[in-house]
């Protein structure tokens, strides 16, 4: 059975510098389950981070849904 596991990375633009690929080792059902995941992740990840490193570092945060076979 297809899953999917989300990967995140955060970036720190302003000074090219990201982080490896993080996952939360996870098995979603469906690739929008994992997609609203990813969105609520970054969502709580940005909000527990200072907002002058925000603004310093010009934060983002991408995330992707890699397709895995269950076994």
């Amino acid at each position: 059975m297809t899953k999917f596991l989300l990967i995140i990375q955060i970036c720190q633009a302003a000074i090219g510098i990201c982080t490896g690929p993080i996952s939360d080792n996870l098995h979603y059902n469906s690739y929008k389950e994992c997609a609203i995941t990813g969105y609520r992740k970054s969502y709580e990840i940005m909000n527990e981070l200072k907002p002058e490193d925000l603004h310093k570092f010009r934060t983002v945060i991408s995330f992707y849904c890699k397709e895995v076979q269950d076994a």
